[in-house]
C-alpha cells in the first residue's frame, strides 16, 4: 500500500490526500499516517471510521491466553480457531444486510487463522501505543453500540492524538453499530455519510 500510495502521489502531484478506513481499514490507514508522517509526506486528512486502534480492557484475554495464542501461530499458522467478536450478525443491524454479505462468493467464511489474529493484535498493541505521535488532521466516527470495536478506542484517540481541536473531530453515535454506515436506518445511513463528505470537503 505504501509503494502504491508513493507512486500515486508522484503521478498525481498537487492533489490533496485524504484516506479513508473502516474496522481493520482504520488500522492500517493509522499506520500508514504514521508512516507518511515520519518520510515528511504526511496526508492532508484522514477519516476513520469505528479503528481498530485498542483492545478494550474488559475483553482483552488474560495474558497467559495471549501468550498461548502467539506461540501457536507461530507453529499453526492457518489453524482457524481464534475467537472473535466478528460475527456479521454483530455488526450489522440490518438482518437483511447481513444475508447479503454472507452471499458474497469471496467472503472469508471462519474464525479468523491464528497467524491473522496474532498480526492484527500486535498492530493493535502497538498503535494504542503510539496515539500521541499522530500529527495528521482526523475524523473519528464510532456508534455506540459497537461491539466489534470499542467506542473508547476512538474517544481514546481524539484526546491522545498530537493534532490541534480545529484539526480534528470525533463523532459519536447513539445506539449505532459497528456498520453504521451500511445497515441503520436510511435516514441515519444518509446523515453518517453527510458527515464524513462534509468533513472530507472541509479539508480540501
Amino acid at each position: 500500500a505504501h509503494e502504491f500510495l508513493t507512486m500515486s502521489k508522484e503521478k498525481f502531484a498537487g492533489y490533496k490526500w485524504l484516506v479513508h478506513g473502516e474496522s481493520m481499514g482504520g488500522m492500517f490507514a493509522l499506520n500508514l499516517a504514521l508512516l507518511e508522517q515520519k518520510e515528511g509526506t504526511p496526508f492532508d486528512g484522514l477519516v476513520l471510521v469505528c479503528p481498530m486502534c485498542k483492545i478494550a480492557d474488559d475483553v482483552k484475554p488474560p495474558k497467559a491466553l495471549i501468550n498461548t495464542l502467539l506461540f501457536l501461530a507461530k507453529h499453526f499458522p492457518s489453524l482457524a480457531v481464534t475467537p472473535s467478536s466478528m460475527d456479521d450478525r454483530l455488526v450489522f443491524r440490518d438482518q437483511s444486510f447481513v444475508e447479503k454479505v454472507k452471499s458474497n462468493p469471496i467472503k472469508y467464511i471462519g474464525k479468523p487463522r491464528l497467524a491473522t489474529a496474532a498480526t492484527l493484535f500486535k498492530s493493535t498493541v502497538e498503535l494504542e501505543s503510539r496515539m500521541e505521535e499522530l500529527e495528521t488532521p482526523f475524523l473519528v466516527i464510532h456508534g455506540l453500540g459497537d461491539v466489534v470495536t470499542t467506542p473508547e478506542a476512538s474517544r481514546e484517540l481524539y484526546n491522545r492524538a498530537n493534532v490541534s481541536e480545529e484539526n480534528k473531530k470525533l463523532i459519536l453515535l447513539e445506539d449505532q453499530w459497528h456498520g453504521f454506515l451500511w445497515a441503520e436506518a436510511p435516514d441515519a445511513v444518509e446523515e453518517n455519510w453527510k458527515s464524513i463528505l462534509d468533513w472530507a470537503l472541509s479539508r480540501v
